[in-house]
């Protein structure tokens, strides 16, 4: 097998476990707070644009919520609710040369930010606010707010140990960056 063959295969195999993680973290290890949800579940979405760009990140966030809600859902597979983690994983990838040209807890918290404060706490919370609850957005924004928080810091920390470990670059899923002089 070809150089080529064999990252294809990685990048896949990668992709696949990334989304194995991500409906594991969300659907079966969420921990419920009274009426909300704490889970890291977006943080293997986050990776996978960090590592292989914005295509492969909406791929793993697209995949990861419709499998989940199809195989572990609570009610039937909402579209209305997709782009978030979609964007979950867009935005991440097109910060990737950005965050892998000098690691550091400040570009990756740059990377995330825009997809939680976009995506968890923007559009998901019109979506819930609109046509599930049907009260309106400030509120239910506001109550959302601090879950949301707590949730991207911990994402984006994870998300920087992951990178500073040198984790991807010793299993073989990205070469190791070299310094700016």
């Amino acid at each position: 097998m070809s150089k080529t063959g064999i990252k294809a295969t990685k990048t896949i195999v990668t992709l696949a476990l990334l989304i194995a993680m991500s409906i594991a973290l969300s659907r079966l290890l969420a921990v419920n707070i009274g009426p909300y949800r704490f889970s890291i579940g977006s943080m293997p979405i986050l990776i996978s644009g960090l590592l292989f760009g914005p295509l492969a990140g909406v791929l793993t966030g697209f995949a990861a919520d419709f499998l989940g809600a199809v195989f572990l859902g609570i009610g039937p597979y909402s579209p209305l609710l997709a782009p978030t983690p979609i964007l979950m994983g867009l935005i991440p990838g097109l910060f990737r040369a950005f965050v892998w040209r000098k690691p550091s807890i400040v570009r990756v918290l740059t990377a995330t930010l825009p997809s939680y404060i976009i995506g968890s706490m923007g559009y998901t919370t019109y979506v819930l606010a609109k046509y599930i609850y049907g009260q309106p957005f400030l509120p239910l924004f506001i109550q959302r707010v601090g879950i949301y928080a707590a949730t991207f810091v911990v994402d984006a920390g994870i998300v920087f140990l992951l990178i500073k470990s040198d984790l991807f670059c010793r299993a073989g899923i990205i070469e190791k960056q070299k310094p700016e002089i």
